[in-house]
């Protein structure tokens, strides 16, 4: 550690503060291991069985948002413009302009949603 004497007095004061956190840090590490293993043994179990028994991708999936990983694949088309085929939403993401004018002269989403059921594939048997 001979070092010390080159840092000014202000990395001092920050290593200082920085030493003060780590120790504060590891107290705690300490202390929640420490009340972990009493109740586990509590309930006559050790604390690494408890772990080792423990699904690693349940408690990955659980860290993240809702639990998916990546992104969604295609969704499977809701509605259908009754007359022309090619304009098809699945509902994710804006409303299509098509959708607005669509409703906007009367027409309701349960007709395009009809209209998407009868245009959808049959699956396939055996």
């Amino acid at each position: 550690m001979s070092d010390f004497p080159d840092l000014t007095l202000i990395e001092l004061r920050r290593l200082e503060v920085q030493i003060a956190q780590e120790i504060a840090g590891r107290r705690l590490r300490a202390r929640l291991l420490r009340s972990m293993r009493e109740l586990a043994s509590a309930e006559g179990v050790t604390l690494e069985a408890v772990l080792a028994s423990a699904d690693p991708a349940t408690l990955a999936r659980r860290g993240r948002r809702g639990g998916r990983s990546g992104p969604r694949g295609p969704a499977p088309v809701r509605y259908m413009h009754p007359s022309n085929r090619a304009l098809c939403w699945s509902g994710r993401g804006r409303t299509p302009a098509w959708i607005k004018a669509w409703l906007s002269t009367g027409g309701s989403m349960t007709a395009l949603e009809n209209a998407a059921a009868r245009c959808a594939p049959v699956p396939r048997r055996g």
